[in-house]
């Protein structure tokens, strides 16, 4: 003879799983149908941030504000200046990160000084900043700053480092000018 508990089980788990929802409930469907927009989502299919990934502008300057972006774009520098490279990208990927770089070179040669890059997620406009600074000053001279996305030179960006205009090593006094004094009378 059989046990007696297998059928009340059995006719439990068929109640139990009559009494569960099949489908989601009608807010979780217009959910899961309409997704969240993000923030930074495109305007339209045709504006800029919903094409590829791609370098709109480069600024160079010397100095940057609270923010951490330059204050005042400039394309000629002094010796001692830090020179900074905002790099404005826009597009939308959303698969993969893409590598911005930049070459900075030195005169008609174009001697390399420095390269580099950062793997950056493109998912709309933004900014990256690069900086390069010599600690025993900078030639006087023409420079080029290369910029690269995922490796392909797609900006380039010419400066000048103009050396200062030298300091006079003794500066002379100016005459003597002798004043009348206030006891004396004319």
């Amino acid at each position: 003879m059989a046990p007696c508990w297998r059928p009340w089980v059995f006719g439990l788990l068929v109640a139990v799983a009559g009494c569960t929802q099949s489908s989601p409930a009608p807010d979780a469907r217009r959910a899961e149908a309409t997704p969240p927009i993000p923030t930074n989502a495109p305007a339209s299919p045709t504006s800029p941030a919903s094409g590829p990934p791609r370098i709109a502008a480069v600024d160079l300057g010397a100095t940057l504000d609270a923010r951490q972006q330059l204050a005042v774009p400039q394309l000629a520098f002094t010796p001692a200046d830090t020179i900074h490279a905002a790099v404005h990208f826009e597009g939308f990927d959303r698969s993969r990160a893409h590598r911005i770089g930049v070459r900075w070179s030195y005169g008609p040669s174009d001697q390399p000084v420095l390269a580099e890059s950062k793997m950056l997620a493109i998912t709309g406009p933004g900014e990256t900043l690069f900086s390069i600074h010599q600690p025993d000053d900078w030639p006087p001279g023409s420079y080029r700053l290369q910029v690269l996305l995922d490796g392909v030179v797609v900006q380039t960006r010419l400066f000048d480092v103009i050396a200062r205009a030298p300091l006079p090593t003794s500066i002379a006094a100016p005459p003597a000018v002798t004043l009348p004094s206030a006891s004396a009378k004319p």
